[in-house]
């Protein structure tokens, strides 16, 4: 069982992965609009995840109210990148969003029974966050100058970070696991590993795309450190609320990995984290 989740590993590394980044390279046409689509089949595949995690222990709102607001974010987020208009307006959209979801406790709410009130409005707000408000700024990220070769560059350092912290920790880590109590599987190697794998990412980038980032190699690797490290942070959280709900995976879409949350958990926490980085660092402000 261990050989066969590794090599379905192995696939989505070596197959998927480049599938995806083929895509935004290829197709940077209308704000990248293949990739968009992409991410917002993914946001919704999650959101349905995370509602099966959090109604283990809470009253939720349905998960297609859940994904229609969230879809109406994301697809603000593209339509403000596609016509060049300032990142900020998203929070005008978002508050309108805001205002939807607690309209939707008022309509609950006439049958006379507040007793759910509390559980479906504070997991609401946390699923409009998470996965939708977070992967925002995967899509962000694209309106940034250069933002072909931006997504490229934080996926690999994200990928890279979850890779290396894998295999590293897998051949090195058995000693120094369990300090992580939520995860006991990770390890001390793993997590030197994935920190090594973004700045690994940081110099591969950095030769690949030399005339966009000419002389940043420095910023590249400072964005590279804190985005394995809120990577991290993101695969820890995740993992808490799994261990909360009493469940191994979020779900069973992606081979070798389990649910699409399972594979995203580290990329919606670090994408704010990097694209704030990439506007003070890169030029982007």
């Amino acid at each position: 069982m261990k050989i066969k989740k590794i090599i379905e590993r192995l696939i989505l590394f070596f197959i998927g992965t480049p599938l995806v980044l083929a895509s935004i390279y290829l197709v940077p046409h209308y704000n990248f609009w293949v990739y968009h689509i992409e991410l917002l089949i993914v946001c919704l595949i999650a959101n349905y995840e995370i509602y099966n995690i959090l109604s283990q222990r809470s009253a939720v709102y349905p998960k297609n109210i859940l994904a229609f607001f969230g879809a109406v974010l994301m697809l603000a987020s593209y339509l403000i990148g596609l016509h060049s208009v300032p990142f900020q307006y998203i929070f005008i959209v978002l508050g309108c969003v805001i205002v939807g979801m607690l309209f939707m406790e008022i309509i609950f709410s006439l049958s006379g029974n507040f007793i759910n009130s509390i559980s479906r409005l504070t997991t609401g707000m946390f699923m409009l966050i998470y996965p939708w408000g977070l992967a925002v700024y995967l899509s962000a990220i694209s309106s940034l100058p250069n933002g072909g070769a931006l997504i490229i560059i934080f996926l690999l350092m994200s990928f890279g970070c979850d890779s290396f912290a894998w295999l590293l920790g897998m051949l090195f880590g058995k000693s120094n696991r369990g300090f992580i109590k939520a995860s006991p599987k990770k390890s001390i190697v793993g997590f030197i590993g994935g920190f090594a794998g973004s700045v690994i990412a940081a110099y591969i980038s950095f030769y690949f795309f030399n005339k966009q980032f000419n002389g940043k190699l420095r910023e590249l690797i400072i964005i590279a450190l804190a985005t394995s490290l809120f990577a991290i942070i993101g695969d820890i959280i995740e993992s808490i609320l799994k261990r909360s709900a009493d469940v191994k995976d979020s779900g069973k879409v992606i081979l070798g990995r389990g649910g699409i949350l399972d594979s995203i958990d580290s990329l919606i926490i670090a994408a704010p984290v990097f694209y704030t980085l990439s506007m003070f660092l890169l030029g982007g402000f």
